[in-house]
């Protein structure tokens, strides 16, 4: 293992000044784009008081959806050679690496560095892009990560989510205060745009060829729109395959739902969205879930009134009937878009809201934010308790709805479970049966003589 952390430490390219700490920044993945796009913001950001390096596992680069900027050191490392915790936490050592961020917390080979590096006497901070609960969703492929979460959550000198809920929900589980680190903006907020200088269109904007994104919801919620007022317009940014998702074509989708062609654009990944958001009177989103909701955020820059889905972790992001609407209901959707589209006096004031609540989420104000959590682990034992007075941690009451929702996740999950239970238990006892009956007959007298006469049968051909 050595002659291969020399090599590839060998091969790093980046000079470290001494008179800065060194921040190393732990991911598995640099194909999707979200994350990258938070992690190179931040990145981009600190380079300029800390030396930073970033380790990944060996990827196609062809994949990557972001370049990596060469003022970021980048450590490939292949877990052939020994266990990817043992490898990175030797060339964090190595590298005298002060302060580790870790952003891949459902891969269980990197989760297990947090112990290894407190061993090491490295600090280490856990930031978790997902929805606290998401795993438990899929317990049978991911119980294994559960498990191996929940022992791990001691050992970082801090632990942050996204969003209020998972924060709270994260501290039932870890029994510790949770940092709240929402993600930045990527556009400033734009000058007023006017209600008469835009189009009368909605707009939405995801991955589309993800089936939780459901877009069946968002063209449905659409056609009763159009219904009650045909002029107005649905546009779709962002890749669609539709086909294979939910088994018709979208050309048949539209037909069944009485939608003209010309009504829907899909103008599919777009490099610069800004136009279709200026462009816009409304946003929806119908996402089944979201770690935080990013759209949500770049909708509001733009001064865009906001209706979606309910996924908990949205009252962060949309306050009702202020700067947008959440809806459950796919009735109470179409109803708040018309109510957005035909009341100009209302449109304007959610519109200006908008803009507000967008400033709170500026990468002026997260970057600092990052800065004064690095600065209290680094230079404190005991970081965590200083969260509140730094105005760190979750300060914000939980609303009923959110309750209500965690309340209802966890009996989905619960449910989900024992049906799977049920499922198993009635899948082993058809096993055991079969297997008694298979006895049973084997030990037949008559039925022994018909597989050998059969087996005879059998050598005689060959």
């Amino acid at each position: 293992m050595d002659d291969y952390i020399n090599k590839i430490l060998g091969n790093l390219n980046i000079s470290f000044d001494k008179n800065k700490k060194t921040i190393c920044i732990g991911y598995d993945n640099w194909i999707i784009g979200g994350v990258e796009k938070v992690l190179l913001t931040l990145m981009n950001h600190l380079v300029f008081d800390y030396n930073i390096i970033m380790i990944l596992p060996e990827l196609d680069n062809k994949k990557a959806s972001f370049p990596i900027p060469d003022s970021i050191g980048v450590i490939h490392l292949n877990d052939s050679i020994a266990p990817y915790d043992e490898l990175c936490v030797a060339c964090c050592t190595r590298l005298k690496v002060d302060l580790f961020v870790g952003n891949a917390n459902l891969n269980c080979k990197q989760l297990t560095i947090y112990k290894k590096l407190k061993e090491a006497g490295i600090k280490s901070i856990m930031l978790n892009h997902y929805f606290w609960l998401f795993p438990c969703w899929h317990e049978i492929l991911y119980s294994k990560e559960i498990v191996t979460r929940n022992n791990c959550l001691q050992y970082p000198d801090a632990i942050a989510c996204l969003t209020n809920v998972s924060s709270k929900i994260c501290s039932l589980n870890a029994n510790r205060t949770i940092c709240v680190m929402p993600n930045p903006n990527f556009f400033e907020v734009q000058p007023s745009i006017s209600y008469e200088e835009r189009e009368n269109v909605i707009v939405t904007v995801g991955r589309y060829d993800d089936r939780l994104k459901r877009l069946d919801k968002i063209l449905k919620i659409f056609s009763q729109v159009h219904k009650e007022d045909k002029s107005i317009k649905l546009i779709v940014v962002g890749p669609v395959n539709y086909e294979e998702i939910f088994g018709k074509s979208l050309e048949q989708e539209l037909i069944d739902l009485s939608l003209p062609v010309e009504s829907v654009e899909f103008v599919g990944p777009q490099p610069d969205v800004s136009k279709y958001y200026k462009k816009a009177r409304a946003f929806l989103f119908a996402s089944e879930f979201e770690g935080f909701g990013l759209v949500l955020n770049e909708a509001a820059c733009f001064g865009l009134p906001i209706v979606t889905s309910y996924f908990l972790g949205v009252e962060d992001l949309v306050e009702y009937d202020k700067n947008g609407y959440f809806y459950k209901e796919e009735s109470d959707a179409k109803k708040h878009l018309l109510d957005i589209l035909h009341d100009t006096e209302k449109w304007n004031e959610m519109s200006q809201y908008c803009n507000e609540k967008a400033k709170t989420f500026s990468k002026e104000f997260l970057i600092q934010r990052w800065k004064t959590l690095i600065s209290l682990v680094l230079n404190n034992e005991d970081a965590e308790s200083l969260f509140y007075e730094n105005d760190l941690a979750c300060e914000k009451q939980l609303t009923y709805l959110e309750y209500e929702g965690i309340i209802k996740e966890y009996e989905k999950i619960v449910e989900e479970a024992s049906q799977r239970i049920n499922r198993a238990d009635a899948a082993q006892d058809f096993l055991s049966n079969s297997l008694e009956h298979e006895r049973k007959l084997y030990s037949n007298p008559s039925f022994k003589h018909l597989i050998k006469v059969f087996i005879k049968k059998i050598f005689r051909i060959h």
